[in-house]
């Protein structure tokens, strides 16, 4: 910690003689040349010292902290962490990944894995989107060639004529294709490789 101080002062009664008068200023007229413990007032200069402690942050953006160490102003701090950073900072701050899978059906209720509507496909994963329950299917892997090889499978086995691939961003937001691949283009997120059988 390195600081400076540019004034300060303490209440004048504290550890000091009770009986030390003061002029109609208000200044001081010490009776004697000893002050003994009186507190003077402390001049401007720099602050110094080394602490360390403990941070936790509640979210992106407040925290709490307590410190412990030296210094020539206190031995201990505390307080709290705000840190002045905007949603979309945060945002590009973090890794992102994209998935493409293939979507077979799409359902305003929401089906059992079981249901004879998968019609004998396994691994099947449910997404719901606001009202909508969708139904995916994942290849070997999840780039975008392989999902587009899978949807082609799945129509020319004729199990289902309405497949289509999809993009989802960080394993749960549904993007467009396009900004999909836009953003695989300018080398910002990274492709998630399942190992498959």
């Amino acid at each position: 910690m390195v600081g400076y101080t540019i004034t300060s002062s303490t209440f004048p009664f504290l550890n000091n003689k009770p009986d030390l008068p003061y002029d109609k200023d208000g200044k001081e007229v010490p009776t004697d040349k000893n002050l003994g413990d009186y507190l003077k007032p402390n001049k401007s200069g720099i602050n110094f010292g080394a602490y360390g402690g403990l941070r936790y942050m509640h979210d992106e953006n407040v925290g709490f902290f307590i410190e412990a160490g030296y210094g020539n102003t206190s031995f201990a701090t505390g307080g709290i962490t705000i840190r002045l950073l905007d949603k979309n900072t945060i945002e590009k701050g973090k890794e992102e990944t994209i998935e493409f899978k293939v979507k077979i059906i799409s359902s305003e209720k929401q089906k059992k894995l079981t249901s004879k509507s998968f019609k004998g496909e396994e691994n099947i994963e449910e997404y719901k989107v606001k009202k909508l329950y969708y139904y995916l299917i994942t290849g070997k892997n999840t780039s975008y060639s392989a999902a587009t090889l899978l949807c082609s499978q799945v129509k020319e086995a004729k199990k289902f004529k309405k497949a289509e691939v999809v993009a989802i961003k960080n394993g749960e937001k549904f993007i467009s294709l396009k900004k999909a691949m836009k953003a695989l283009q300018g080398n910002l997120v990274k492709t998630v490789i399942i190992p498959g059988n």
